[in-house]
């Protein structure tokens, strides 16, 4: 699901035919698809771009429309360790750019999922020094 129909064209374009995929155009806060209605959602680098209410809505709506014991891949920034060479210009970047990265640095993603339903379990594993983090949510 993508908000821009530039996305979803482009990733088509890479993607190999294949009748389980399906690339919606949308707004992820708020979804025009029943409930539990999806083996597999994936959130890619689409969290650190909104902000908190619209953030909270997304992962409501991805743990909505998710079957029971079907799988959330959350892709997006992480807090980087201290002695990370890249920490300070990431953090010059996500003030300029990127207003609400800075978010995914001061709260686990964890602290944005709804109270009201809760995954059966999480994977997390951060990459390249901590800035990159994938979440794997079993419904």
């Amino acid at each position: 699901m993508d908000i821009l129909p530039i996305q979803l064209k482009n990733l088509a374009a890479k993607l190999p035919a294949d009748e389980r995929v399906a690339l919606l155009q949308g707004d992820s806060s708020s979804l025009a698809c029943p409930d539990a209605s999806y083996d597999q959602v994936l959130l890619f680098f689409l969290l650190h771009e909104q902000p908190e209410a619209v953030r909270r809505a997304t992962l409501a709506e991805a743990l909505r429309v998710t079957r029971p014991g079907g799988k959330i891949v959350i892709v997006d920034y992480h807090r980087p360790r201290p002695w990370h060479p890249l920490r300070l210009l990431m953090t010059g970047v996500f003030r300029k750019l990127e207003p609400y990265a800075m978010d995914l640095w001061q709260n686990e993603i964890e602290a944005f999922m709804p109270e009201a339903v809760r995954p059966a379990a999480i994977e997390k594993l951060t990459y390249y020094g901590g800035l990159y983090q994938k979440l794997v949510l079993t419904r």
